[in-house]
């Protein structure tokens, strides 16, 4: 779950 948190985090942050 934590690597899972860690990719949509990056994904989020590379969409903004």
């Amino acid at each position: 779950i934590i690597k899972s948190a860690m990719a949509y985090l990056s994904m989020l942050r590379n969409v903004t």
